[in-house]
């Protein structure tokens, strides 16, 4: 419900296909590398190998890079379902940023940049930043344009507390399940 499906799978195909060929082509430079130096001592090098040294290490450079990028896509794509699985668990529709960057064990700072890059890259849906009550990331069900918050007076302790419409809550001062009127 909070994940994109079909993002994900698009990124997780890409993901592969991108640390497949920068492996491979990683491999081949680094090859290509190695028999440039096969015997250093008896042999002398000449210009042409030198230039052919400078591409060698460039190409091993871009494969590199694109093994990295794919792995690093891998990672996102882990951690977004790692996040949808937390906002399955909710049961009021608001999750305390501060709570939630625990559970991933990142920093707050990190955790808003990686929540805004899940949602920038649509890996992540039916969820918003939101600093009303402090910040937190509201949760909409499958389909809802613009949710709303309604407030409910706690029955033990008389607290207000916000509430996504449609989602039951607790009483976020006494945790007290939280009851329409």
């Amino acid at each position: 419900m909070f994940i994109s499906n079909t993002k994900i799978s698009i990124a997780r195909v890409s993901s592969s296909i991108q640390v497949v060929l920068g492996g491979f082509l990683a491999f081949i430079w680094s090859v290509g590398l190695s028999v440039i130096f096969d015997d250093p001592i008896q042999r002398t090098l000449h210009s042409s190998d030198l230039s052919l040294i400078a591409v060698d290490v460039i190409m091993l450079a871009l494969s590199l890079l694109l093994l990295l990028l794919g792995i690093k896509k891998k990672i996102l794509i882990s951690n977004a379902k790692k996040l949808s699985n937390i906002f399955e668990g909710d049961k009021d529709g608001v999750v305390n940023v501060k709570e939630i960057s625990s559970l991933m064990g990142m920093p707050e700072d990190k955790f808003m940049k990686f929540f805004d890059v899940l949602v920038k890259r649509g890996y992540i849906k039916n969820a918003s930043l939101n600093n009303e009550n402090g910040l937190c990331i509201l949760l909409t069900r499958e389909g809802d344009a613009d949710p709303e918050i309604e407030y409910l007076k706690c029955p033990d302790c008389g607290a207000t507390t916000s509430v996504r419409k449609g989602y039951s809550g607790k009483c976020q001062y006494c945790g007290s399940p939280l009851k329409k009127d």
